[in-house]
């Protein structure tokens, strides 16, 4: 596998110094006021390339907001639902604005309507930026992108009654299984297997089967690959390695979490295509749409199953990044790269060896971490991927708009 190199446009560079400078994803503050946001706070491209589109620049606008406000958001399963209904509201207002300009307001106006629902102290910060977009279109083309910005603001309201129902904000108690092969701890977003999800019949329609028993010769040698990593000495060049991996594909909160880092590599990407904005809107919709139900999945199976923490089954084992809340089975971020790296290997078949070996370190990197043993990691992506192939057919064939119904 040649070496893969993450691409670095303004938006992707500002999630790589915030992977670089993070240190965990930590517990989650409470009581925080939610203060106004300026207009500066809100935007997260100062130097958008030149050909951009609103799809493209709302959505870095979204990534800022996830990444300096995470009490609001603070855990990465809640995360994808921030893009997701960001991109499904940008996709449903493009597809009914009537030409390029009228789709650039209609993008802009169901931006700042979703993300001020999901980030009300932002509120007048973000209607500042759509104002100021306004008035720098020419005075011929002003009248489009105003009649935009009405589809826009019908379509975010409709987009917000879905998610007021989709059962996030649900509130669930589990009961833990208690024995030595079972993860133990306090559990993260114990609602989100229940999430509605959007392309799924149900959050345990894409579950996996379960892993290796515990004690089995499967697990053990699993085990012990995260341990043999884990004693190396941190003056090892292959360590070295291992832990520039891991921080590459850490993904905490302040980087706008992995659903994030995902975002701004397929911005790269549509930026470096030329992509209108309609094509632009489609392909991160069915991105956020595949991710975000790979994550219900992922959670789902993750309290099902229960698995242990190869950390927790030995106490040697080092976890340079911090020990996330939630069971083992299966990656969390691997069933978010996987439902990427399919849907993206879709509309950019060229990419496609480069998205495959950025799976496939990321899947390593969770290893070197001390988090996940190697079936953790294969089978999220398997789970990805087939989230991935229900995005992809419903590009061919869905209506969104009946999503929102």
């Amino acid at each position: 596998m040649r070496p893969i190199t993450c691409i670095t446009s303004p938006a992707s560079l500002f999630l790589t110094l915030a992977l670089l400078g993070a240190c965990g994803e930590g517990p989650a503050p409470t009581g925080v006021p939610a203060a106004r946001l300026s207009r500066t706070e809100v935007r997260s491209d100062a130097a958008l390339p030149i050909h951009t589109t609103a799809t493209i620049k709302w959505n870095g606008i979204a990534r800022q907001l996830v990444s300096t406000r995470p009490f609001i958001y603070p855990r990465a399963p809640t995360a994808t639902r921030v893009y997701t209904l960001l991109s499904v509201a940008q996709y449903s207002a493009a597809l009914r604005a009537k030409d390029q300009r009228s789709a650039s307001g209609a993008v802009a106006a169901a931006s700042v309507g979703v993300l001020t629902y999901l980030f009300p102290a932002a509120a007048g910060a973000l209607e500042d930026e759509l104002a100021s977009e306004a008035a720098a279109e020419p005075n011929a083309r002003r009248k489009r992108f105003t009649a935009g910005e009405a589809i826009g603001r019908s379509v975010a309201t409709d987009v917000i009654a879905r998610a007021r129902a989709d059962g996030a904000d649900a509130v669930v108690t589990l009961t833990i299984p208690l024995g030595p092969e079972f993860w133990f701890g306090t559990p993260v977003t114990p609602q989100w297997p229940s999430v509605r999800p959007w392309l799924m019949s149900s959050g345990s329609a894409l579950r996996p089967l379960a892993p290796p028993a515990f004690g089995s010769t499967e697990f053990l040698a699993a085990l012990a690959e995260v341990k043999a990593a884990s004693a190396l000495a941190a003056s090892d060049p292959v360590r070295i390695e291992q832990l520039r991996l891991v921080k590459v594909w850490e993904d905490a909160a302040a980087a706008g979490h992995h659903s994030g880092h995902w975002n701004a590599i397929a911005a790269d990407l549509i930026v470096a295509r030329r992509f209108g904005e309609l094509r632009a809107a489609r392909t991160r919709a069915l991105e956020n749409m595949a991710i975000a139900d790979a994550a219900i999945a992922c959670m789902d199976a993750k309290y099902h199953y229960w698995l242990i923490r190869p950390y927790q089954v030995d106490a040697t084992i080092l976890t340079p990044i911090g020990q996330p809340p939630h069971a083992s089975y299966p990656s969390l971020h691997s069933c978010q790269t996987g439902a990427a790296t399919g849907v993206l290997k879709a509309f950019f078949p060229n990419e496609a060896e480069s998205l495959a070996g950025m799976e496939q370190q990321m899947n390593v990197s969770r290893i070197y971490a001390g988090l996940h043993y190697r079936f953790d990691v294969d089978t999220g992506l398997s789970v990805g991927h087939r989230a991935a192939e229900l995005a992809l057919a419903f590009g061919k064939h869905g209506d969104v708009f009946k999503l929102l119904k």
